[in-house]
Order: C-alpha cells, then structure tokens, then sequence
C-alpha cells in the first residue's frame, strides 16, 4: 500500500532516479518498490517516455543532455512524488514562472515541494522560496494550491516573533495577482473568478495587508447604510475581514445580528453565521453561541456558527 517517492540525483547529463515509500511523517520504509512508469520533460527535447522502471531495479539512468531544467513525472501521468535537490529546485523556478510548463506540471510541483517540506524531506526555506515563482500566475488552480500550502504555516507560524515577516511575503507575492482581479467583478470574469477573488482577498487578509483590511471595513460600513452595496459574492469575506478588524465590535456584532433576523435569504442568514464566531472577543463568541442555541438559529444551520 501507499506510494513511492522518487528522489532524483543529477551528474552531468545523467538523472538518477531513487525511489523509497512515502510517508508523510517523515519516517522511511526502504523494503517497500514499486512499478513505476517513467517520464520526463526538459526544454531542450520535451516530454520523453523512459518506460517502467520495474521495482526490481535498484535505479536507472535518464539522458537529459545539457537541458539547465529537467521535471520528471510529466503531466503528473504517474502516482508518485519526485524529489530533487535544492539546485534543481531551484532551476525549475524558471520554467514556473515563464510558464514554460504546462498548467498540471506547475500544480504537481507546488503541491510536491509543500508535501515533501511537512514531511521533512524539503526545506520549509526552500518551499518558500520556490513559491516566488509563482508571483505571476494567471490559473486559479495553481493559487489555490499555493493558498492551502500557505494557510497551513499561517496557522502554524502565528505565534512566532518573526510572523509579520512572514505575513510581509505574502502580501508580496499576492499583490499582483490582486491587482489583476480587484474587488469587483467585471464583464470578462469567468466562472471560477469570484472564487478566486475571494481566496487572494482571504490570504491577504490572513496576512494583514492594510489595503484589504481597510477596503473590506469600508464595504463594510457602506453596507449598514445600503445592504445592496455589498455584493453577494464579497458578503462572507468581507464580513470575516471586517470582524477580525474592526475597532468596534459590538456595533459589528449587532448589525450582524440584525442582517440574519431581517434577510429573507438562506445564503445571506449563513454568511452572517460564519462571521460570528470569528470576533477575536471571548464575549463576543460566547454571545453567539449562546444564541445561536437559545433558538436564534435553525438546527440544521447551527453548526455554522461552531464552525466560525
């Protein structure tokens, strides 16, 4: 059972493949082989079938010529994690960021280096810095990929002196692809772009950036004056922005409150649900829930406020 993970070594011209069994703890199995199907694609020759290494091969030898980069496993055709040392990690930075590689390989070496780090076999520096590659992305996919990834150390690194450092980068890194999107849904969005839209907002949001934290609270207050100028599509962000934010709680917490009563809309009443319980204030929580299990809420919807 489970999966290998192919750790490759290059001399010269020559990529040396090695494969032990995955696990996620870190730990190794060296008995465990696999059957594994081989490919690779470089820029000089593009995507090259090598056949199955059998798991009775300790190892086998992959020409790549003078090719500066080489991923293996093209088109994630394979059910295996590849590993590679920090030098050709760092090669691979440029055809992500050209966008060289096609819009699977760019997923599976975002999801790869972030699986590979928690489980100690990267750098979590190294995983990082690749990230950078992705500055310019246009696919929703990928940034999704690399939302997940990072919302895990945004949880993880919240409580460390140099968290604002870390919350800097990704402010950094979300910035473009922020301005490319902006609040507002436009004519020529597609069907996934309001997603998107929300998840750039939310990591930097999660990073403390000024400007989205200043943008969602003024959304905000625009709403208490007119419901309709809030877009359906930002209600829950900007609800859970403002929320975390704002600088009056109890004024948020009673509009929120006043939003569920007086809203003929299913899916307005659990956006509202899904903001109150995110109030940094014990009260405020405690407020909620004892609220929302006084009767204030349906049974089938309670768990929306647990889950704040």
């Amino acid at each position: 059972m489970g999966f290998p993970v192919v750790t490759v070594t290059k001399d010269g011209s020559i990529v040396t493949p090695e494969q032990q069994r995955f696990l996620a703890n870190g730990s190794t199995d060296a008995v465990s082989k696999w059957d594994v199907p081989i490919t690779f694609t470089t820029p000089t020759n593009g995507v090259q079938n090598a056949g199955i290494w059998t798991a009775s091969q300790p190892s086998i030898a992959l020409d790549v010529g003078a090719a500066p980069w080489v991923k293996v496993n093209a088109a994630q055709t394979g059910f295996y994690l590849v590993n590679y040392p920090s030098d050709l990690w760092t090669a691979l930075k440029a055809p992500v960021a050209a966008l060289a590689l096609d819009t699977v390989d760019r997923v599976s070496l975002l999801h790869s280096i972030f699986v590979l780090a928690r489980a100690g076999l990267v750098l979590t520096t190294d995983a990082l810095q690749f990230s950078q590659a992705y500055a310019n992305e246009p696919e929703y996919l990928v940034w999704k990929e690399l939302s997940e990834n990072l919302a895990v150390y945004l949880r993880l690194f919240k409580h460390e002196s140099w968290f604002p450092s870390f919350q800097a980068y990704i402010q950094q890194l979300y910035a473009a692809v922020m301005s490319q999107l902006t609040w507002d849904a436009r004519p020529t969005d597609q069907d996934l772009t309001s997603n998107f839209r929300r998840d750039v907002i939310a990591m930097l949001a999660a990073a403390n950036d000024p400007a989205v934290v200043a943008e969602a609270s003024a959304r905000f207050h625009a709403a208490v004056a007119a419901p309709a100028s809030l877009s359906a599509d930002l209600r829950s962000i900007v609800y859970s922005i403002h929320v975390r934010k704002t600088s009056e709680p109890d004024a948020a917490f009673a509009h929120l409150l006043n939003v569920y009563e007086t809203s003929d809309f299913i899916e307005e009443k659990l956006h509202v649900l899904g903001a109150l319980g995110r109030f940094p204030s014990v009260q405020l929580k405690t407020r909620a829930l004892e609220w929302a299990v006084a009767g204030g809420v349906r049974s089938q919807d309670i768990h929306s406020v647990f889950g704040s």
